[in-house]
């Protein structure tokens, strides 16, 4: 049985056969994603390209209240069932029965863009269908680590230590409607962007400066790596025939042979 760190290089290297861009070298993360049989224990692994993290909300976060963005990673990673027209079709059972699923976090990439679901919509098949907004905050420190978060089993070249840069904000109650606006932290510190104005919030680490920034406002966080590089031209291109340049971890040229010559030529 092969490693999960080749079948994820593996899924990578597929991706890149058919997407490369600024976007993917940036942005790009991976998922593991794991579906398991309730009856017969058999498991299928997945993984998944993303290019930003939706987040749930827990269901108690309500106007006035406040939670950790750590609690909204965790119930992005629970187990979820599988039952009834989600069931799942087990190769092993050889039909489709009840199942648990996880998606866990493997790669991270130089830029986190993580978007807080923020808005509900009630099952229905009508046009108009009741939709509401959910108002907490979900608090965000300037510094946030992520390797408690990435799955234990999943080898890191660098240190997932990220700063929050920007933040995109949502004013009114609706997804149909209100108004957006940016804040982003430049070199004299946090500033907000509102169609034609600027306004000064603040040095950067002051926390008079972080209440401007964070809030129940908050509809798109973006993080940066600490070690992501500071020039554009050093930023590691995403190719299919660049592994060297992945952020995967394998041991040996026979843990490559899945690229052919793909990987000698790089």
């Amino acid at each position: 049985q092969k490693p999960e760190e080749r079948l994820a290089a593996e899924a990578w290297y597929s991706h890149l056969l058919w997407h490369r861009s600024l976007v993917v070298d940036l942005c790009q993360g991976q998922l593991r994603s794991q579906v398991k049989c309730s009856k017969c224990g058999c498991a299928s692994v997945t993984f998944d390209p993303f290019l930003f993290l939706t987040l749930p909300l827990p269901a108690r976060l309500k106007r006035g209240r406040k939670v950790h963005i750590e609690e909204a990673i965790k119930a992005f990673c629970v187990e979820e069932r599988l039952d009834g027209s989600d069931s799942w079709g087990c190769p092993r059972c050889d039909r489709r029965v009840s199942a648990s699923k996880r998606l866990s976090l493997w790669k991270l990439p130089l830029l986190l863009l993580v978007h807080l679901k923020r808005f509900g919509f009630e099952a229905s098949g009508a046009w108009t269908a009741p939709s509401w907004k959910i108002e907490g905050e979900v608090w965000t420190p300037p510094q946030l680590d992520l390797g408690n978060f990435v799955s234990k089993t999943s080898p890191q070249r660098a240190s997932l230590q990220y700063d929050l840069f920007a933040a995109v904000d949502h004013a009114g109650v609706s997804p149909f409607s209100g108004h957006y606006t940016a804040s982003c932290r430049r070199a004299d510190g946090w500033w907000r962007l509102d169609d034609s104005r600027a306004e000064y919030l603040g040095r950067a680490g002051s926390e008079a400066t972080e209440r401007k920034v964070i809030g129940p406002w908050n509809y798109l966080l973006l993080f940066q790596r600490r070690d992501a590089p500071s020039e554009p031209e050093a930023i590691p291109e995403q190719s299919h025939r660049r592994p060297e340049l992945w952020p995967h971890v394998l041991d040996g040229a026979e843990e490559w042979s899945f690229m052919g010559d793909s990987a000698s030529r790089s």
